[in-house]
């Protein structure tokens, strides 16, 4: 053999692909790199664990080669199944082989189940099996505690029941029983939240109910004070302070009389009369006083009988205060009569 004939088999020899590679295919993928590098790839081929692929570029296509892991899985697996021979088991089984190994399980089981039923061999990849029954457990293990960290339990449960019916064994066992153990204490806490939100809006409830008995005797002894108040400014003008001791007096007997009837529950809501006892009593000390300064101008008006019947309705509210009984001996000293006969108050 000459040189020539020589040289020309070597390069014959040398362009006869080695075992494993694989002939180009014309696609139209997106395939994404680790780095998140995204290449719009127009041809693929393999050479072992070389991928050779044309992309488009500005102004047309280059090619270019990664290493197969370069890949993401999903990419990975795309372009594998790009170039495989759909009707060989052996290229299903790797396929298989390496959606398992890259935690691709749904890939996995749908290409070990074409190997085996192309090669007619149920038991094709036993050991591809194992793995993906490994990956599949642990993928829903960890589908299972996400559901459990944001409370979805539901989700977890579903997620539990799919690891007991799709991947049985004594491993797949193991873990439901340690994750049985984990939902099971979610739930009790879920229950305790829930009984703590149930009581917290029933609290909330009866406040507002309480809120809307209480809030009218709250406004009687604003707008009684306020009355009150205008009647000591214009104390130099009689007749007028009388008029507003006189609304003082009536919003503070509303406001005692509606917190007597609240009273009643105490048996039922013991804090609402509370509430309502120590407004009665603001309300008590409110009207007395309202009274005493009504009597004392009347006084001065010279209307003793007027002046009277204030100071006596105070001391009907308030039979200990020593001021009203004091002013009414006043008044008794004042109008120069005889001490009046109890039952003319």
């Amino acid at each position: 053999m000459n040189s020539f004939t020589a040289c020309i088999l070597y390069f014959i020899l040398n362009a006869i692909p080695l075992s494993g590679a694989r002939q180009s295919r014309p696609v139209s993928e997106v395939i994404i790199l680790k780095n998140n590098e995204r290449l719009k790839v127009t041809e693929i081929g393999v050479h072992g664990e070389i991928v050779h692929l044309r992309v488009r570029v500005s102004g047309g296509t280059a090619e270019i080669e990664r290493r197969i892991d370069e890949f993401e899985p999903h990419s990975g697996y795309k372009i594998l199944a790009a170039v495989a021979n759909k009707q060989s088991a052996d290229d299903r089984l790797n396929l298989a082989a390496f959606a398992a190994r890259n935690g691709l399980v749904s890939a996995a089981e749908r290409e070990l189940a074409l190997a085996r039923n192309l090669a007619h061999d149920p038991a094709l990849g036993k050991d591809i099996e194992n793995e993906i029954i490994e990956k599949g457990a642990a993928a829903l293990e960890q589908l299972f505690k996400d559901a459990l960290k944001k409370n979805e339990l539901s989700k977890a449960r579903r997620y539990l029941s799919e690891m007991c019916v799709k991947y049985p064994g004594a491993e797949s066992a193991r873990r439901a029983e340690s994750l049985l153990s984990e939902l099971a204490s979610a739930e009790d806490r879920t229950r305790v939240d829930a009984a703590a939100q149930s009581a917290a809006r029933e609290a909330a409830a009866t406040r507002a109910r309480r809120e809307s008995l209480l809030s009218p005797i709250r406004k009687h002894l604003v707008d009684g004070a306020d009355a009150n108040k205008k009647g000591l400014l214009a104390s130099k003008r009689i007749g007028e302070a009388l008029g507003f001791f006189g609304s003082a007096r009536d919003e503070f007997a509303s406001a005692f009389t509606e917190a007597e009837k609240l009273l009643k529950d105490r048996k039922s809501d013991p804090e609402l009369a509370g509430l309502a006892s120590a407004l009665q009593q603001l309300a008590r000390n409110d009207l007395v006083d309202t009274l005493l300064n009504a009597g004392s101008l009347a006084t001065v008006q010279g209307d003793f009988r007027g002046a009277i019947g204030r100071v006596n309705e105070a001391i009907a509210y308030d039979p200990a205060n020593r001021d009203a009984r004091d002013l009414r001996a006043r008044i008794e000293i004042a109008a120069n009569a005889p001490r009046l006969r109890r039952s003319d108050y």
